[in-house]
């Protein structure tokens, strides 16, 4: 059988290739942040992990937008608590 022979991969969010959101996010707010809020409620996801937002250019770049289109989202996502942004400190991941 061919199935004998192929390998089984693990998938291990440990291993940084991985994470997850909430169903929540995409069921109760998606309508509300709209597809670029998504898309960087889902970068914030990514960079949980160093505890601090990335640098508005690099989540620009990393999205194809404009430097202005993650300042205006960020807020949206805020105003429909999202996320909550404390002290604001800004560090380059590149």
């Amino acid at each position: 059988m061919e199935m004998q022979n192929q390998k089984i991969e693990i998938r291990d969010i440990r291993n940084e290739n991985w994470y997850w959101i909430s169903k929540k996010i995409l069921d109760e707010y998606a309508f509300k942040i709209g597809v670029i809020g998504l898309a960087l409620y889902n970068a914030y996801v990514f960079y949980a992990k160093y505890s601090v937002l990335p640098l508005e250019e690099e989540v620009a770049r990393r999205l194809g937008t404009s430097i202005s289109t993650p300042r205006k989202y960020r807020k949206i996502l805020e105003e429909n608590e999202v996320i909550k942004v404390g002290r604001k400190i800004q560090k380059s991941f590149t």
